[in-house]
């Protein structure tokens, strides 16, 4: 297998569509195609539904996705510490962070910072998929900041009350299921007639803490048919019609306005999390400190860099 194989199955997975995922790995539609084609024939299952528009993942291909993020993850971080450093430690600042904030709320806030002309240098830790694993890591120092979810019930995070934190915007995470063809949930939290299939969060994650209350509150009952720690995987299984699942509105993308998913509850069944970034025990280091003001500088209020 070639790490370009992953490369490739994870931008189609995101962009749900040959050409656009061919365009941003720039090589032809044709060879993106083998190179899936080669991906599944080593895997030996079928990752992509080539049937549908746009294009959808399996669910053998849901379940892949999150290992292949895992090792695109590690790959990446063996080759950076196979490098030599390109710059000091005092100028490269390491960041921790959720799977789903490294695909939404970061890149938007480093380019915030690079349209006021700011430039930094960041080295990606991956998150654990277990919350209390991600909180050790920043409390042992071993990186610089966390970014994370915040919710009263994650208890885990009081353990990081000593340490600042930016509270950097809101966003709600929506219960949705694929539309039957009437256009209405398949998988409906409105009846109480029948089990609903659900995707759930593994123990230990952020939102398997969070969202107890929330499901609590309803009349329905669900039936778990899929477990998985992370946002994106369990978005993945829903889009192909797996089950309902809570999913943070900014990954979703355009999936409710395009009708590909609709909500599955009323928005009384939202989930509302802050956003925060955390710093470890401070260090001497001037561009870590540059960072921390210009964050604060462009959150000065809650929800002020989402909204």
């Amino acid at each position: 297998m070639e790490s370009k194989w992953l490369e490739d199955f994870l931008v189609l997975a995101a962009q749900r569509h040959f050409g656009r995922a061919a365009d941003i790995r720039n090589v032809t539609q044709s060879a993106l195609s083998r190179r899936i084609k080669l991906l599944e024939n080593w895997l030996g299952a079928p990752l992509i539904d080539r049937q549908t528009q746009p294009v959808t993942l399996t669910a053998a291909g849901a379940k892949f996705l999150p290992r292949a993020e895992e090792l695109m993850a590690l790959t990446t971080l063996a080759r950076e510490e196979a490098r030599p450093p390109l710059a000091s430690e005092h100028d490269m600042m390491t960041v921790c962070m959720m799977s789903t904030l490294s695909i939404t709320t970061f890149p938007r806030l480093v380019a915030q910072l690079e349209e006021k002309g700011e430039h930094f240098r960041f080295r990606f830790v991956n998150a654990s998929t277990t919350l209390p694993d991600t909180l050790d890591v920043l409390r042992s120092g071993a990186v610089d900041f966390l970014l994370t979810y915040a919710h009263p019930n994650v208890t885990a995070l009081q353990s990081l009350h000593d340490l600042p934190h930016i509270t950097l915007g809101s966003e709600r995470c929506i219960p949705v299921s694929v539309p039957d063809q009437a256009g209405k949930p398949r998988f409906d939290l409105r009846q109480t007639q029948m089990p609903v299939d659900y995707l759930s969060y593994q123990n230990n994650s952020f939102f398997a803490s969070a969202l107890p209350d929330v499901i609590s509150g309803g009349r329905f009952t669900l039936r778990t048919v899929y477990e998985n720690a992370l946002s994106a995987a369990l978005l993945a299984a829903a889009r192909v019609g797996l089950g309902v699942a809570w999913i943070p509105e900014a990954l979703l993308g355009d999936d409710l306005t395009s009708g590909r998913l609709v909500r599955a509850a009323d928005p009384a069944f939202d989930l509302l999390v802050e956003i925060r970034l955390y710093q470890s025990t401070p260090r001497k280091s001037r561009s870590k400190a540059r960072f921390w003001r210009n964050v604060s500088q462009l959150a000065p209020q809650p929800h002020s860099i989402l909204e």
